[in-house]
Formats: C-alpha cells, structure tokens, sequence
C-alpha cells in the first residue's frame, strides 16, 4: 500500500470507559477498508503522546491522515505532531487548541479548528446493529441499557424507579464490564451482552441509557429515549438533545407515561446509519493534496 492509502484509526478505552469511542472507530475501520484503504486501528491506553511519532513526521509522513477518538481531550498530547492540520482530524474533540480538522455531534460547540463539521447526521451507528431482526411475540417493555459497564449500582434504583412509574415489564442489558451484578425481580429480565442489541432497542416501548452511543442507538432506531448522563460531557451532549426537542427527559426523574412518550423520527434527528461513511468522505477529502 502507499502512503495516500494509509490511515490511522487511535482510539483509547477500556472495561471502564471509553468503550462507545472503540466500537465507533471499529465501523469506521470497517468502512476504510471496505473503500479499499489500509486503515490501521491503534487502541492506546497509554494516552495520546505515545503515539505521536506513530502518525507522521515532517520529513517521512507514515500516513495519509489519522483520525483521533478518544474519551478525553487529546490535543495537548498531539500538538507536537508534525502532521499537517489538513490530515489530523478529530471526532467530539472540544478543546481550545487547533488548527485540525474537527467533527463534532454537537453543533453548539465548535472548536477554533480549521475546518468543522458537525452535527448528529455524523453519528456511526454500527452496520451490524443496523441490520439486528425484529423481535416477535413480546410484550410491551422498557429498556434499561447502561453502556459497556455499570459500575456505580445505578442499574438497581434506575429499574426500581421505572417499576414505580410505569406499568410496564423492564429489561435489562448489562454490559460485558458491569462490576456489579444485577439479578432482578418480577417483571424484570436481565440479558447479559445478547446478540442482537438492536432487535431489543427497536422493539422497546421507551430505552433509558446513559448519553453515549445507546442513546444515539435508540434514536437511530425512532425512540423516545430518557437519558442519565454519568459524566459531565454526558449530561451536555443530552441536555442539546433536549434543547433539540429529541429526549424525552435527563436525570433521576423519569419521563412522561411511556404511552405519551414523543419518538423522534430520522428526519428530526438526521441520524441515518450514514455516519461512519460521511466522516470518511471528510477523511477522504482531508487526504487530497491542495493547489
């Protein structure tokens, strides 16, 4: 492969965080090399600076251009980078620092980058979820879906909260990292990391999740959706989904009767399962020398 056709995927995470960053870079990843790129997906866990030589330097680029995800600000590791500005692009990055490229779900928030692009149309909603079958014969439910990992106990008050709000059944997914395990009760089921996450958020009457990919997940799929941020970039991104019209409520108290609940259409939300391919269109247009 030449270098025009290589590009760095460096994103970070683990069991504890950051795990909506790695299955986001995955389908871009995916989406890269599907177009025929040698796409690299370097996973640091030992912050952004390690990999600074790994992108390019200015008398040997090693890559065409490099897209950096990550769950926490990562210009004051890169700024080093001898990468040019038109190369270096990264996904929900807000800091005060530039010039790179930028490309941000929230429009409210546009970093001094030399070019932004932002909005929910950019959100990457996995192909394989996408094409998760539908459910049949079941019954009305909530869906309680917590990211990768509860590690706080919340699972336990959330449900408990719902079961004295609504007469509705409740399921629950709990992650592959969830620290605490738990077991339910009546009218609950508990699926530990099911096969097809999207064939349970298509089918549930209202999904209460965290502010991450679950929440872009369920809106994908046209439903009201409760957030409970974790996080303080948690609690911002839903409070624009609120202003915005497209979650139903944040925080412990929970939304309207599910039956009132107001489901966002795709046309509102403009998340469409195109996100990963327009984030690689501005890869791709980044990777184009200028005259």
């Amino acid at each position: 492969m030449e270098i025009e056709d290589r590009v760095l995927v460096l994103s970070d995470g683990s069991g504890q965080w950051g795990v909506g960053n790695l299955l986001r870079s995955q389908e871009i990843v995916r989406v890269l090399n599907e177009l025929g790129f040698d796409a690299e997906f370097v996973v640091n866990s030992c912050g952004a600076a390690h990999f600074v030589d790994a992108l390019t330097t200015p008398s040997q680029p090693n890559y065409a251009a490099a897209l950096v995800d990550v769950p926490y600000s990562s210009w004051s590791g890169l700024e080093r980078c001898g990468a040019s500005s038109d190369s270096l692009i990264f996904l929900d990055e807000y800091t005060d620092r530039g010039p790179f490229v930028a490309i941000n779900l929230d429009v409210t928030l546009a970093p001094p980058a030399r070019s932004v692009f932002a909005g929910l149309e950019y959100s990457v909603i996995r192909k394989e979820l996408q094409s998760s079958p539908a459910l049949v014969d079941y019954e009305p439910f909530v869906l309680v879906l917590l990211g990768g990992g509860d590690f706080s106990g919340m699972t336990e008050s959330v449900v408990n909260s719902i079961r004295s709000t609504y007469d509705y059944r409740v399921v629950v997914i709990q992650g592959p990292n969830d620290s605490r395990v738990f077991r339910g009760g009546y009218g609950i089921r508990i699926l530990e990391s099911p096969d097809h996450i999207g064939s349970w958020i298509r089918a549930a009457a209202l999904v209460v999740t965290t502010g991450g990919t679950a929440c872009l997940e369920a809106l994908y799929f046209e439903k009201p959706v409760h957030v409970i941020p974790r996080t303080a970039e948690e609690k911002r991104f839903a409070e624009y989904l609120m202003d915005q019209g497209l979650v139903v409520g944040i925080g412990a108290s929970l939304a309207p009767p599910v039956s009132k609940a107001k489901a966002p259409s795709r046309e509102e939300t403009k998340i469409d399962g195109r996100g990963a391919e327009r984030i690689v269109e501005v890869a791709t247009r980044a990777m184009q020398p200028t005259v």
